[in-house]
C-alpha cells in the first residue's frame, strides 16, 4: 500500500472527490480530503458500491496520520492465507479478467510487470517475465518463465453452466467442456496469457469449500 500512500500525498492540500471505479467496492471507492477547514474529524461514509471515507483536518500532517489509521482499520480482516503466482504476458489484461470476470479485487499494481489480487483466502500474484528483478526473473540456467501448464487453482461457483455461458460470451477460452466427477462438475478456463483456472461446482456437501468465517 506504500505506493497508494505516496500517490495521494500531493493531493492532501486540495479537495478531491473521486467517483467509485472499483467493481468490488473496496476502501478506495471514494477518497476525499479537505485541508484548511479548521475542523478535525475522521468518519466513514459509503457509496453505492462499498466503503468510503472522508478526512478533514486543518493540518495536512494530521490528515495524513488519520488517513493511515483509517486505511489500516479498513484493511483488517482481508489478509489472504494462500498465495499463488501466475506468469502473465500482459498484467493489465490479467487484472481486468480476474477482477471483472472471476470476482477478484486488486490489492496493488505498483508497476506494469507486477500486481497482487485477492479473492477470499487466496492471493494471486501476477508477474510479467522480467530479466532484471522480481518473481518473473529467468532461472540460473537462463530458462525463461512462461504462462501455461496444467497445475492450477480452483474457484468454487454456484451455477457453473451460467458462469461458463457468461465467460464464453465475453470471449474467454476454455480447454474443455464441463465434466462431472465424483464430487462435482468442473471446467478449465484460461486467463488472457494461457494460465489455467478450474471452475468447480460441488454436487456433494463434502466437496464444498468450507468458510473460514
Amino acid at each position: 500500500m506504500l505506493f497508494d500512500l505516496l500517490r495521494i500525498l500531493p493531493e492532501l492540500e486540495n479537495y478531491e472527490d473521486r467517483a467509485c471505479n472499483h467493481r468490488d467496492g473496496t476502501y478506495r471507492a471514494q477518497e476525499r480530503f479537505h485541508i484548511g477547514c479548521g475542523k478535525r474529524k475522521g468518519c466513514y461514509n459509503s457509496c453505492s458500491l462499498g466503503s468510503a471515507f472522508v478526512i478533514s483536518d486543518c493540518n495536512w500532517r494530521n490528515t495524513y496520520v488519520l488517513f493511515l489509521k483509517l486505511r489500516t482499520k479498513l484493511e483488517v480482516g482481508s489478509m489472504a492465507k494462500v498465495q499463488v503466482r501466475y506468469i502473465e504476458h500482459d498484467v493489465d489484461a490479467a487484472i481486468a479478467f480476474y477482477c471483472q470476470r472471476l470476482g477478484f479485487r486488486e490489492v496493488m499494481h505498483p508497476a506494469p510487470a507486477f500486481a497482487m489480487l485477492e479473492r477470499g483466502d487466496l492471493r494471486l500474484v501476477l508477474s510479467k517475465p522480467n530479466p532484471s528483478s522480481g518473481g518473473g526473473q529467468p532461472m540460473p540456467d537462463g530458462t525463461e518463465q512462461k504462462p501455461g501448464g496444467w497445475n492450477r487453482f480452483s474457484i468454487e461457483v454456484k451455477d457453473l453452466v451460467v458462469i461458463v455461458a457468461e465467460l464464453r460470451k465475453a470471449g474467454a477460452k476454455f480447454r474443455n467442456d464441463i465434466v462431472t466427477g465424483v464430487g462435482g462438475k468442473q471446467i478449465i478456463v484460461d486467463d488472457p496469457s494461457g494460465n489455467p483456472i478450474e471452475l468447480f461446482e460441488p454436487i456433494l456437501p463434502e466437496a464444498a469449500l468450507r468458510s473460514s468465517a
